[in-house]
């Protein structure tokens, strides 16, 4: 029996041993988060492409504005919550005599119009290159309400369906790298988004009996560029 006490001896040495070094590893971490609160300004350009013949008509590109606050809690990691909206609206126009196959009773004039805003909640990832430069690498979420306004004309029974369409709250994810560059109380940072808007669909539930091929995925997904400033407490 007394292997067997030699053994138990062993195991409970290195329990204790893995309870000792893993507590170890959590204070250290533990010691290593902060509170490092920051608030700023972000300009944004953003391409949101048309699917299908939407593109004919759907405004792609847009000038956004967000604010935004956020903590770098660990040297490595930071959250962050911001809100935007569109600064200048874009809008397209076309002659269309059918839509996604299916024929018009007439020529009918097309011109959309959108405006975005919404709320976006990420998780910073940090890489430093040396103290004041860091790469950054972003998941999250952002929440799109698309304001959409399509005009036509003359009265067609395809203005009419297209007059129907309109936009839809979505939550859609969100991927992007970027760069900030800092000093003590202030940063700057560039950053380029990829957002899943192939999921941001638009109500398509009232457009008649004719143009029931009339798809609600209107957009492809998008691009957006920004540049921001921010000021550290």
């Amino acid at each position: 029996m007394q292997w067997i006490s030699k053994w138990s001896t062993i195991g409970i040495s290195l329990l204790l041993a893995s309870v000792s070094s893993g507590s170890a590893h959590a204070e250290r971490l533990l010691d290593s988060l902060q509170f490092k609160p920051y608030i700023g300004w972000e300009y944004q350009y953003q391409h949101i492409k048309g699917n299908g013949p939407y593109v004919q008509f759907m405004p792609s590109n847009f000038q956004n504005q967000a604010i935004f606050l956020g903590n770098k809690y660990h040297k490595n990691f930071g959250i962050e919550i911001g809100y935007y909206h569109t600064l200048k609206k874009s809008q397209g126009s076309a002659i269309l005599t059918q839509y996604w196959g299916i024929p018009a009773n007439g020529s009918t004039f097309v011109m959309g119009q959108m405006r975005n805003q919404g709320f976006s909640f990420e998780w910073d990832v940090y890489y430093p290159l040396d103290p004041f430069f860091n790469l950054m690498g972003i998941i999250g979420i952002v929440t799109m309400h698309p304001n959409i306004e399509i005009l036509t004309s003359p009265n067609t029974n395809l203005a009419t369906a297209l007059r129907t369409v309109y936009g839809r709250n979505k939550t859609i994810l969100r991927l992007g790298v970027g760069g900030d560059y800092e000093q003590k109380r202030w940063g700057v940072r560039g950053r380029i988004f990829w957002d899943k808007t192939q999921n941001l669909y638009v109500n398509v539930d009232h457009v008649g009996t004719v143009f029931t091929t009339i798809t609600p995925e209107a957009f492809k997904q998008t691009c957006t560029f920004t540049f921001g400033v921010y000021y550290k407490f």
